[in-house]
């Protein structure tokens, strides 16, 4: 199969059992995932988190200084205010951080019910706000969980919301991230026996799987061939130190032993991450 973002290269076989199959292409290092017939997930993302607390002080602190830098890196483009629109709100990190610089925000969200009058149910292009435009439309952790062909109408859909100097503000999982790979690794090495890693880097367990991780450069391909030009790019790891004894006990209670070996096993891919610059997540503005 050619790959679908850039048609230059056969995607090749990347990891698989018998409930999924992802292949990657060589030249734009885009990786696709798709699931075997029978194949059903679990449950919902936000149904699976076992401590509120916990995941608060491990994701919660994460994704709070994420939204800070995206923003601050907004500010360097031009954009410090105005209105906002983010596409996935979720618990609302980006929403707060916005309006506490003085953005008008509004949010769409499939997941949750929010007590929020600037927040509407539903998925984006279909779910909007009709006559407004948008100085920044923001999607955090969002189009990786959408089939490339329903990413054409989404792509379309936030040009269609932004202003004319706006700005398209998106966060993804890095392909090239070093927490993928060893979790890539452990699964091909057991020969798919320890799944818990790559499952999680994979969502596997929950409604609505990654079924795309991009790279820099497939992502600037996908974006320009919708016409928007990429103006920034930044990685940035999806684990801190004082955050990892709450990320491997957030969503379900472990053995201590266990939540020893993991919260070791991350601590040393943040250091790795960090002295490799093979950061988890992947940050990118771009406009019309």
């Amino acid at each position: 199969m050619t790959c679908p973002v850039c048609g230059g290269g056969e995607l090749s076989g990347y990891a698989c059992d018998e409930r999924f199959e992802s292949r990657r292409c060589p030249v734009c290092g885009y990786v696709a995932t798709r699931f075997r017939d029978g194949f059903t997930p679990a449950t919902g993302y936000y149904g699976s988190i076992g401590s509120a607390a916990a995941f608060t002080r491990s994701v919660g602190a994460v994704r709070r200084r994420q939204m800070e830098r995206l923003l601050d890196c907004a500010a360097r483009h031009g954009v410090r205010g105005g209105r906002l629109l983010d596409i996935g709100s979720g618990h609302g990190w980006l929403l707060r951080a916005a309006r506490s610089r003085g953005f008008d925000a509004y949010g769409i969200e499939p997941s949750l019910e929010a007590d929020d009058p600037r927040v509407r149910r539903g998925c984006f292009p279909h779910t909007g706000f009709a006559g407004l435009k948008f100085d920044m439309v923001a999607a955090i952790d969002v189009i990786e969980h959408l089939p490339l062909p329903a990413l054409d109408g989404f792509l379309s859909g936030a040009r269609a919301a932004l202003q004319r100097q706006g700005l398209l503000a998106l966060k993804v999982p890095d392909a090239g991230g070093a927490i993928l790979a060893a979790s890539r690794g452990a699964h091909r090495l057991s020969g798919g026996r320890y799944r818990g890693p790559l499952d999680r880097m994979l969502q596997l367990n929950y409604a609505h799987p990654h079924v795309s991780y991009f790279t820099r450069d497939s992502l600037r391909r996908l974006l320009e061939r919708h016409r928007f030009r990429v103006v920034a790019e930044q990685g940035d790891p999806e684990i801190a130190p004082g955050t990892i004894w709450g990320r491997v006990g957030c969503e379900q209670p472990l053995p201590l032993p266990l939540r020893l070996v993991s919260g070791a096993a991350l601590w040393s891919l943040w250091l790795f991450a960090l002295a490799s610059g093979r950061k988890d997540a992947l940050i990118v503005l771009a406009r019309p």
